[in-house]
């Protein structure tokens, strides 16, 4: 379980509260709106968890992909965050299309890896009836996530199949020995594009020849102009502004990449890659993007 308690989170209150005011007023946000905004997100757990952490933790994800939104809550940045956030309902969707794919493609692998693994609902969650022979690997540097996704995995009698590693992702030690892998929530926070082409060559020197990757990113938002693939005419133009105002300004969340489909694909292609797919969100703010090892 994760829920930081008030004590835990004041610091960070404190740090937020500095930084609004002495920024002042923003040209679509005052500092006072910001600051009431700040106070509410101190009121229930997944607010004080972001607050604490400057993303939405793997715990948090697993949350809001299995819950049905309800109206009980009288915290209007609460409800705001269940029922409307774009930034909140695209992990949903993202949800559905990775066990789409992985459904597809189950049956005719014997490994699957996710990394980072979280807990791994989203695979466990599967048919594995006609796959008796499948290995789940996962992969994480939290040692708390992997102990959660071994006893989830108990829970779906997949603990013979599970193989869980605490290891770094920039250092697999697989050569050529697995057929699908998953990645969801690791490169939208790597700005170096160093870096995130060592990512996918360790995933490429991973997988086997005519293996799959299943890679998540966020596309720009419109901020940054031409580039974005947002369907911006379709979204509620109140519901985008205050989406910004908490995971932008005040919670600043660490989101440092941002990629668009044809760049994500020139980059796949580079490492080794072919024939890529992509699947999005409803208003394409982040996709899936499958892609090939020939």
């Amino acid at each position: 379980m994760q829920h930081e308690n008030n004590q835990q989170v004041q610091p960070y209150i404190k740090e937020k509260e500095l930084t609004i005011t002495k920024r002042g007023d923003l040209e679509h946000v005052s500092v006072t709106q910001q600051l009431k905004y700040l106070r509410l997100l101190c009121e229930f757990p997944l607010g004080k968890s972001l607050l604490a952490t400057g993303e939405i933790s793997s715990y948090w994800i697993d949350i809001i992909t299995q819950k049905k939104p309800n109206n009980s809550s009288h915290n209007f940045i609460e409800s705001f965050l269940k029922q409307n956030s774009f930034s909140i309902k695209r992990w949903k969707e993202i949800f559905i299309i990775f066990q789409d794919l992985m459904s597809s493609k189950i049956q005719k692998c014997t490994s699957l890896a996710s990394i980072p693994c979280g807990i791994m609902r989203d695979v466990f969650s599967l048919d594995f009836s006609k796959s008796t022979n499948i290995r789940l690997i996962g992969i994480d540097l939290d040692p708390n996530v992997l102990e959660q996704a071994s006893v989830l995995a108990e829970s779906y009698c997949l603990t013979k199949r599970t193989e869980l590693f605490m290891l770094d992702a920039w250092k697999l030690p697989f050569q050529e020995e697995i057929d699908v892998i998953s990645s969801c929530g690791l490169n939208i926070y790597e700005s170096s594009t160093k870096r995130l082409f060592e990512l996918y060559r360790c995933f490429f020197k991973s997988l086997r020849p005519g293996g799959t990757l299943l890679l998540h990113f966020l596309t720009y938002p419109p901020s940054y102009g031409e580039i974005s693939e947002w369907k911006i005419q379709y979204m509620d133009p109140q519901t985008v502004l205050l989406d910004r105002i908490i995971f932008e300004d005040i919670l600043n969340l660490k989101l440092t990449n941002f990629s668009s489909s044809p760049q994500m694909e020139k980059m796949l292609n580079q490492v080794g890659f072919k024939h890529c797919t992509f699947y999005y969100d409803s208003f394409s703010t982040s996709a899936v993007v499958q892609a090939k090892k020939s």
